[in-house]
């Protein structure tokens, strides 16, 4: 079982968005600079939001919530009890890995 794409990407991105789908989500979208490898809905990237302060420095694991497009956006639906996403803003920049496959989602 392969849980990720044969090229793992690693690059720069900068959040653009962080709106407040309900009380407990938010959706996140991210700006990379380059996108080589498209993923597909539920696959995920590790991000590391390592200059937030009061966000962990390590990678956080989210899962896209919509194919990008030509415009190299990444977005994400985040559950606001498990990230800090009032410390999050427009401009943040971040590191992106992946995309990873999901391997709950990977045919039998």
């Amino acid at each position: 079982m392969t849980l990720f794409n044969s090229t793992i990407q690693k690059v720069s991105g900068t959040v653009v968005e962080n709106r407040k789908i309900n009380k407990n989500t938010n959706q996140l979208v991210i700006k990379l600079e380059h996108l080589e490898n498209v993923p597909e809905i539920g696959d995920y990237y590790l991000v590391s939001f390592s200059k937030t302060m009061g966000v962990k420095n390590n990678y956080q694991r989210l899962t896209i919530a919509q194919i990008p497009d030509e415009n190299n956006l990444l977005a994400f639906t985040i559950n606001k009890k498990t990230f800090k996403m009032a410390l999050i803003d427009s401009g943040t920049k971040v590191n992106v890995k992946g995309p990873f496959k999901n391997p709950d989602q990977q045919a039998s």
